[in-house]
């Protein structure tokens, strides 16, 4: 039988339930599909041979040479040629028409076409590629109920079938599913499969069952790559880097190479740690790093206070020519805020520029929080104008930067202008309007304020009832701050700092050292704005043995060398007319 056909003869499927028509349409033009032609004609010569030799060697990837196989049309051409040759139902032919439409994103002719299979002819290779697919087009509810169908025909699986099954359970977190899986990879024998192993550990690593995937991983003999990641990821993700830093260890023991997923990862839980100097010596030794390694170095040592190191590493991120991220101009700006060094903060904003991301939302907010920090506010309100789009966390940090230097007048106007723009306000947005109240003359305005934060349903949050506590008594309205304090129903050190301080403001030192033991009583250890605050009123010759007794506290619990605390005793003692102990 020739297989020559003419080149103008080319078809177009189109598939309904039960049943495979052509219908002629115009051709691709050349030369794409005359270019695939002659791979075609063998492929289904091949595959004829194949039907009456079935000791023939299938080859699965029949495809794979064909050039722009993720064309739709040369999917249908393909498939066309295949009906026509009598041969499209060919196990291993089948499974490749569906990869080849997968390939193309086509999936309703890929499902058609399964379905139209008779279950006899739905072989294990046809199972893998429609149940891949599905895997690949994150459409796993269907992937799981074509396992099912398959295992409900008793066709038999192998441990790819298993391996992506696993993956899809993963993907959903359905470790109860999984878990029956896992029964079936036993009984079926590759429970000492790679691919099995590593899916199985991917999958409780992600639930959070680390035992579970830690015993698969301790009994594996191939330990690889996406095992690893996996079960170390699990770690960093449940809170528990040491674990993390031991399976690294190990692996490296075993003369595994870890790729770039992993360094990283390891690399995190390092920085979580604190472990700066160990990380510091890990990134060192990775042959290559992203832009994901840089962003842990920048932001790790921002938020450990190592602003300086910070700040190093951006710059020299920059000479190797690894362009920002997001995450990466968000860390770098608090550390130049932190250290107070605006030429970087410039030279940070002319990069978002650069790159169009100061109107990001995260971006735009921490340049405005930089150059709040450096009183700019001109320079806050600009980066905040030109930004496209706005969240909360711009309208907070806006609104905080003008509390912060005592501008309450802006303050109340930017939060008229989010209620206009029906712009719901949240905890942080009434914590930055109350602490720019915190004054006997915006104290009318807080009350105002304090309406709202009921309405809201807001007055039982700490952070806002905190200051609402801290406005009143900063104000000097003690009986208004302690009414809010007495209300509130769980309390924090700010809670009790922000009554304490207003009693000692108004020098009323009874009512301050009687809340002083109070919190004590309540079990809430004194930090060092509460001693050096009670310390400061007992500043009289007639409290100095108070004051005695609050320098042991300070004493015993480590504070009496603290800046605020070793000043309180300083200014006590002067004030108590005892210069040798001041």
């Amino acid at each position: 039988m020739s297989l020559a056909v003419a080149p103008q003869v080319q078809g177009f499927l189109f598939l309904r339930p039960y049943s495979l028509t052509i219908q002629h349409c115009p051709s691709p033009s050349p030369p794409s599909i005359s270019q695939v032609y002659d791979d075609l004609l063998r492929i289904c010569f091949r595959l004829q041979q194949t039907k009456t030799n079935p000791h023939h060697h299938h080859d699965y990837h029949v495809f794979d040479n064909i050039p722009n196989h993720r064309d739709g049309e040369m999917a249908k051409v393909v498939h066309a040629h295949a009906i026509k040759h009598d041969i499209s139902s060919d196990g291993f032919l089948a499974s490749a028409t569906i990869d080849l439409y997968a390939a193309a994103s086509n999936v309703p002719f890929a499902q058609r076409f399964f379905h139209q299979l008779h279950p006899h002819q739905r072989h294990l290779s046809v199972y893998n590629s429609i149940i891949s697919m599905y895997s690949r087009q994150e459409l796993f509810q269907n992937a799981l109920r074509c396992f099912v169908s398959m295992m409900r025909f008793s066709q038999l699986s192998d441990q790819f079938t298993h391996a992506i099954a696993l993956s899809v359970c993963s993907k959903l977190k359905n470790v109860e599913f999984g878990t029956l899986l896992h029964s079936y990879v036993i009984k079926a024998g590759f429970e000492s499969n790679p691919f099995c192993q590593g899916a199985l550990i991917d999958l409780y690593a992600k639930c959070g069952f680390l035992r579970h995937a830690s015993a698969i991983f301790d009994a594996a003999v191939h330990l690889d790559t996406v095992s690893c990641t996996a079960l170390i990821s699990g770690y960093v993700r449940a809170g528990m880097p040491q674990d993390a830093l031991q399976v690294f260890d190990k692996i490296q023991t075993a003369g595994c190479s870890p790729d770039q997923v992993v360094f990283v990862t390891v690399l995190n839980a390092l920085v979580n740690l604190g472990k700066l100097d160990d990380a510091c010596k890990l990134f060192r030794d990775m042959h290559t790093s992203n832009v994901v390694a840089w962003n842990a170095m920048i932001s790790g040592h921002a938020k450990r206070g190592h602003h300086k190191e910070a700040i190093e590493f951006f710059l020299e991120m920059r000479k190797c020519g690894i362009k920002s991220s997001r995450s990466t101009l968000v860390s770098v700006l608090s550390a130049i805020a932190g250290l107070a060094a605006l030429d970087y903060g410039l030279l940070v904003h002319g990069e978002a520029i650069k790159q169009g991301l100061d109107s990001s939302i995260y971006v735009g907010s921490s340049l405005i929080s930089m150059y709040g920090k450096y009183k700019m506010l001109d320079a806050a309100k600009q980066v905040f104008d030109v930004m496209s789009e706005k969240n909360m966390v711009t309208w907070n940090a806006m609104l905080g930067v003008y509390a912060q230097n005592g501008y309450s007048s802006h303050v109340m106007e930017l939060f008229l202008d989010m209620t206009r723009r029906t712009i719901e306000p949240d905890e942080f947005t009434f914590t930055s309007i109350l602490s720019s109240c915190a004054c006997f003359e915006s104290l009318e305005i807080g009350r105002q304020v304090h309406l709202v934060v009921i309405k809201r349903s807001f007055a039982n949050n700490l952070f806002v009832s905190n200051a609402l506590v801290d406005m009143y008594a900063k104000a000097g309205a003690l009986k208004e701050a302690r009414k809010q304090f007495e209300r509130m129903k769980t309390r924090d050190n700010i809670s009790w700092n922000a009554i304490i301080v207003g009693y000692v403001q108004e020098e009323e030192e009874i009512d301050a050292f009687k809340l002083f033991n109070r919190m004590r009583l309540h079990g809430t250890v004194p930090n060092e704005v509460a001693l050096a605050s009670i310390l400061s009123a007992c500043g009289n010759v007639k409290l100095l043995e108070a004051g005695l007794q609050f320098h042991c506290l300070a004493v015993k619990l480590g504070l009496e060398t603290n800046l605020f605390v070793g000043s309180s005793l300083i200014d006590m003692y002067s004030k108590c007319w005892s210069i040798e102990d001041a």
